[in-house]
C-alpha cells in the first residue's frame, strides 16, 4: 500500500511539472501544454527529478514540452495592432519645454524592442568592395559647394594638412609655396583635426573639429566636441590673417557653402541627461573667442521619437567676416544630409512601437508587440539672407540604407531605405508567476522612393535585390547604380527617367578585386577596376539600353591604385575624353593619363612621382593638373604627362 501511495504522489508531481511548462528547464518559449497541438516527430526527453527508496524502480522520464516552429496561436483572433501617428517637428516655446521633452524620452526602449523582435543573424557581414563616395561632389548641385582638402581658386592652390593651411601659386612650372599658417584648434591642437576648406575670392574658411569626450575625474562620461570654421583673409597670400573663428557644439557631420554663407552641421550628444543640467550644457552653444552662447529656445525644434539624447545643430556663417547668420537645432541627431540651391534636407531614423490589449490563450495572458523604423525627412528652405526655416517633413518606410542614399536632382529627392519591421509576443502565466518573450516575424526589404520639393511621393520601387541589403548608391543625372552586400562584384543599374515608375535592372558583374563607380557626365559613368593585369578603365553609357556593356574600355598595367579608396585623386575631363589617376607600378609611384577614343582607351603617359600619399586630391587650374597632398604638390601637363615642377609643402 505504501508503494502505491508513493507512486500516486510521484505521478501527481510529474503532472504538476508538465503543467508548469518547464519553468526551470531553461526554455526560451512558452510551454505548449494548453496551446493547439503541434506534431513533433522526435521529441527530446528529460529526466524528472524524484526521490526514491532503495527498492524504487528506475526513474520515470517525461518528454520536454515541444516548441512549435510556427506560431501556436495563429488561428486565434489576435487584436489588431496600429501605430500612433508621429507628429511633425514643432518649435519649442522655451527652455523648460526643451528640458521636459528630453527628459520624457525612454531612449533605451527601441533597443529593447529590437532585440526581442528580431531573430539573431548568423554569419559574418560581407565587406564591401567599392569606396563610399558622395557623387554630388563629382557632379555638383548648382549653387552649392561641398568642401575639400584642396581647392583651386583665383590662380592659387589652397590645401590643408593635419594642422595648418598651405597656400601655393598655381603658375605652372613657376608654382611655389607662398605660406603655411597653423590653425589654432582650442587650447590643445592634439584634440583637433582639420576636415574641409572653402575658398571664395579673398576669403578661405578652414573647417575643423575639436574632439573632447571621455570620462571626468568622477568617472562620468562627457562629450564636449565642437565643430568650427576658421576664416582667413588671404588678400596677401604670404600672410593670411585670421578674421574670425566661430563654431557650434557637436561632432562634425558635414558642411556646405551657398551664396557666400558657410553652413556647419554637427551632431551634439548629451551623454549625461539630468534634470538639473545648466542651460549651457543642455542646448547647443555658438562658440566664439568670447565663450559660448546657448541657442535661442525659439530656434530649437522638438522631434518625436528621438533615437538618442542630443541635437542636430546648424550654424550659418557669413564668409566675408565670419558673423553668424543663423543658428538652429533639432532634438535628435541626423543620419543623412543633402542640399540643393533652395535649401537642405535632414534625415534621421525614427523608431516606433505599439502593443495590443492583453488577451487569453489557455493558461497564458498574451500581449503582442510590434515595432518599425521609418526615415523622417525635413526640408529647410534658405532665404536670401541665408536664414534656414523648416518648410515640410515626411516619413518614408524603412531605415537609412547607405551613406549617400539621399540625393536631390532637378526638383526631386531620391532616397534608398531598408524596410525594417518586427514583432514579438509576451506570454505570462500569472498562476506560476513567470513570463516568456517570443520573437515573431521580422520583415525587411529594399525601397527606393522619389519625392518632390514638398516631400510628396512621386514614385516608389520595392521589388529589387531581395534577401540582400543595399550599402551604396550613386547617381549620374537620372541614372544611377546600387550595390549590395552579398554581391560586392556587381551593381544594379537604376533608371529614374520616369520618376513615377523607377526601375532597377539585372546586376552587372565587375571584377571582385576592387572597383570604383563615379559619374563621368550626366549620362555616362566612369569605372575603375583592379584586375590581375592592371587597372581596367571603362565608361558606361547610362543613357542607352543600360549598363550591360561599357561603351569604351582599356587596361593600364599596374599593381595597385589608390584611386579606388580615395576618389578625390581622380581627374576627369569629359570634353576631351581624358582621365587621370594615381597608380603604382612595382615600387614606383606614378600618375597615369588616359584618353577615350573611338578605338577604345589610349594611355597618354605615366608620370613618375617621388612619392604620393593615398589621400591626394587632383585639381585642374588654367589647363594644368595639380596633384596635391600634405607632403608635396605635383604640377603635370595633361596633354603629354610632363612633370613641370614639384612643390615641397614645407611646414612653418
Amino acid at each position: 500500500m505504501k508503494r502505491i501511495q508513493y507512486l500516486a504522489v510521484l505521478l501527481s508531481l510529474l503532472v504538476l511539472l508538465s503543467a508548469c511548462g518547464g519553468k526551470n528547464t531553461g526554455n526560451t518559449e512558452p510551454a505548449t501544454a494548453d496551446l493547439p497541438d503541434v506534431v513533433s516527430e522526435e521529441p527530446e526527453s528529460v529526466t524528472a527529478p524524484v526521490q526514491t527508496e532503495p527498492e524504487t524502480e528506475a526513474p520515470v522520464t517525461e518528454p520536454e514540452p515541444v516548441v512549435p516552429e510556427t506560431d501556436p496561436i495563429s488561428e486565434l483572433d489576435r487584436p489588431e495592432l496600429s501605430f500612433a501617428p508621429i507628429p511633425e517637428p514643432a518649435a519649442a516655446g522655451d527652455y523648460a519645454q526643451i528640458r521636459s521633452a528630453l527628459l520624457a524620452q525612454d531612449y533605451d526602449s527601441r533597443y529593447a524592442f529590437y532585440t526581442k523582435s528580431r531573430p539573431e543573424e548568423e554569419g559574418d557581414e560581407p565587406v564591401y568592395a567599392a569606396e563610399l563616395e558622395d557623387t554630388s561632389a563629382v557632379l555638383p548641385i548648382p549653387g552649392v559647394e561641398k568642401g575639400s582638402r584642396a581647392v583651386a581658386d583665383g590662380g592659387r592652390i589652397y590645401l590643408i594638412d593635419s594642422y595648418g593651411l598651405i597656400i601655393q601659386s598655381a603658375a605652372g612650372a613657376a608654382s611655389e609655396q607662398l605660406s603655411y599658417t597653423e590653425v589654432k584648434m582650442g587650447q590643445d591642437n592634439s584634440f583637433g583635426h582639420l576636415i574641409d576648406l572653402y575658398a571664395l575670392e579673398d576669403r578661405v574658411a578652414v573647417v575643423y573639429e575639436v574632439s573632447a569626450f571621455g570620462t571626468d575625474e568622477n568617472g562620468d562620461w562627457f562629450d564636449r566636441s565642437e565643430t568650427h570654421a576658421a576664416i582667413f583673409d588671404v588678400t596677401d597670400p604670404t600672410r593670411p590673417e585670421l578674421v574670425r573663428d566661430v563654431g557650434v557644439d557637436g561632432r562634425y557631420l558635414t558642411s556646405r557653402l551657398a551664396d557666400g554663407t558657410l553652413y556647419l552641421v554637427a551632431n551634439h550628444y548629451l551623454v549625461n541627461l539630468e534634470a538639473d543640467m545648466e542651460l549651457e550644457t543642455l542646448v547647443p552653444n555658438i562658440r566664439t573667442e568670447d565663450g559660448g552662447t546657448p541657442m535661442e529656445a525659439e530656434r530649437i525644434w522638438l522631434c518625436a521619437n528621438p533615437g538618442r539624447a542630443g541635437f542636430t545643430a546648424l550654424l550659418g556663417l557669413r564668409l566675408t567676416d565670419g558673423a553668424p547668420v543663423d543658428a538652429l537645432a533639432f532634438t535628435d541627431t541626423t543620419d543623412w544630409f543633402a542640399m540643393d540651391a533652395d535649401g537642405m534636407y535632414l534625415a534621421r531614423d525614427v523608431w516606433s512601437w505599439t502593443a495590443s490589449e492583453p488577451y487569453a490563450d489557455g493558461v497564458y495572458t498574451v500581449v503582442d508587440y510590434a515595432d518599425r523604423c521609418q526615415t523622417e525627412i525635413k526640408r529647410l528652405i534658405r532665404t536670401e539672407e541665408g536664414i534656414l526655416e523648416p518648410e515640410a517633413s515626411c516619413l518614408v518606410e524603412g531605415s537609412t540604407a547607405c551613406m549617400y542614399g539621399l540625393s536631390p536632382w532637378d526638383g526631386m529627392l531620391r532616397l534608398v531605405t531598408r524596410e525594417d519591421r518586427g514583432s514579438y509576443s509576451s506570454y505570462t502565466d500569472a498562476a506560476q508567476g513567470w513570463s516568456i518573450d517570443r520573437a515573431g516575424t521580422a520583415v525587411t526589404g529594399n525601397r527606393l522612393t522619389v519625392l518632390d520639393r514638398n516631400l510628396q511621393e512621386i514614385g516608389t520601387l520595392t521589388d529589387f535585390a531581395e534577401n540582400d541589403r543595399i550599402y551604396l548608391c550613386g547617381y549620374a543625372g537620372l541614372k544611377g547604380w546600387l550595390m549590395t552586400y552579398s554581391k560586392p562584384e556587381c551593381f544594379y543599374p537604376l533608371d529614374l527617367t520616369d520618376p513615377e515608375n523607377p526601375t532597377v535592372g539585372a546586376p552587372v558583374t565587375l571584377m571582385p578585386e576592387g572597383w570604383l563607380l563615379r559619374p563621368y557626365t550626366e549620362t555616362r559613368v566612369l569605372c575603375l577596376t583592379e584586375t590581375k593585369d592592371g587597372v581596367s578603365v571603362s565608361v558606361y553609357d547610362a543613357d542607352g539600353e543600360g549598363f550591360d556593356q561599357p561603351a569604351a574600355a582599356g587596361t593600364v598595367p599596374s599593381v595597385y591604385t589608390d584611386a579606388i579608396s580615395f576618389p578625390g585623386s581622380v581627374w576627369q575631363d569629359p570634353d576631351t575624353g581624358r582621365v587621370g589617376f594615381p597608380l603604382r607600378i612595382e615600387t614606383e609611384y606614378g600618375y597615369v593619363l588616359c584618353e577615350f577614343t573611338a578605338d577604345g582607351l589610349r594611355t597618354i603617359a605615366v608620370t613618375e612621382l617621388d612619392y604620393l600619399p593615398s589621400d591626394a586630391v587632383t585639381l585642374f587650374s588654367d589647363g594644368l593638373l595639380y596633384v596635391c597632398s600634405a607632403g608635396a604638390t605635383y604640377v603635370i601637363d595633361p596633354a603629354n604627362g610632363e612633370l613641370l615642377t614639384t612643390i615641397s609643402n614645407a611646414v612653418g
